[in-house]
């Protein structure tokens, strides 16, 4: 529901005003095609200073009203609002209790302290997060590199151009200009026997995801990580939301359901941290979009269309 700034003619002496709820469809052409335009309109009380109602557009796509548009025709509330007079008790009864519910939900309460488990699941990994948002590889050039490096300030100047040679020596390791990097590895996606393909109806997405998802898809394209497919299988993709920004998944949850899972040993932690004995820097390096660098078995690519 979204609050649209309306214009009104006020009749002298006037100061308040009764729009009554309603739905339109209306007719439009634009890019000369035409479109049709469903939206509703809330029951709304209206005054000079806030002239505004509340809307929903049930169209796919934004919806546009000129300048002029007839949205609704507004009442005088004393005489389109049922008085007290009129109503029976219990009309009067349930409306007091809607309003005393509507006021509680606008009280502000006071804000629940965290508890100590709050605390514990909030306090950052040892290391600190791994959730840091790396620049954008598709708006910065290879000849940017330099520049967009942090550099310790306590370095001199001889050190500091030692430092930007070896980068620039080894800038095929950032991933600029769009660039991905790639591993001479294939990914198998074994199946349980018996399984059949599978393909599951698309998620609804608004006119704001469904951008997200088409610039991903035109992104992942140019970059040869995608390619068309006619494959009998088909999984939904959804938006999801870190560090405050929109990214697309792909649901491959029934997928994985029906997957022979990959059964290895992992190192010990104790190992790990001994190794480290001794070491005076420490450094961890993230591929970027790595699962986009590994390519999949020929055979096994239609199992991932979506």
């Amino acid at each position: 529901m979204t609050s649209v700034p309306i214009q009104v003619e006020w009749k002298e002496g006037q100061e308040e005003g009764f729009i009554e709820r309603c739905s339109i469809i209306a007719d439009s052409r634009e890019r000369g095609e035409e479109c049709l335009k469903p939206y509703s309109v809330a029951d709304c009380l209206i005054s000079r200073e806030t002239s505004h109602v509340q809307m929903i557009n049930f169209a796919p796509y934004s919806v546009k009203l000129e300048k002029g548009h007839v949205i609704r025709y507004m009442y005088d509330p004393g005489g389109a609002l049922n008085s007290k007079e009129t109503l029976q008790a219990e009309e009067i009864k349930a409306g007091e209790m809607k309003a005393l519910l509507i006021r509680a939900q606008l009280e502000k309460k006071p804000v629940v302290p965290p508890t100590k488990e709050d605390m514990e699941l909030s306090r950052p990994v040892e290391g600190g997060p791994k959730t840091l948002e790396t620049p954008d590889s598709e708006i910065i050039p290879s000849e940017r590199l330099l520049s967009e490096m942090h550099y310790n300030p306590e370095l001199s100047k001889e050190q500091r151009k030692a430092l930007e040679e070896i980068v620039w020596k080894n800038k095929d390791a950032f991933g600029l200009d769009g660039r991905l990097g790639h591993y001479p590895a294939e990914v198998e996606i074994n199946l349980r026997p018996g399984t059949k393909e599978i393909s599951l109806a698309p998620y609804g997405a608004s006119p704001a995801k469904r951008e997200v998802i088409d610039k991903q898809v035109e992104d992942w394209l140019k970059l040869d990580v995608i390619e068309p497919s006619k494959s009998a299988w088909g999984f939904p993709v959804l938006i999801v939301y870190r560090n405050n920004k929109p990214r697309m998944c792909i649901d491959y949850r029934k997928l994985n359901a029906v997957s022979i899972p990959d059964k290895f040993p992992l190192p010990k932690q104790t190992d790990i941290l001994n190794a480290l004995n001794g070491a005076q820097f420490l450094t961890t390096l993230d591929a970027l979009a790595g699962f986009t660098q590994l390519k999949v078995r020929e055979e096994d690519r239609p199992k991932t269309a979506f």
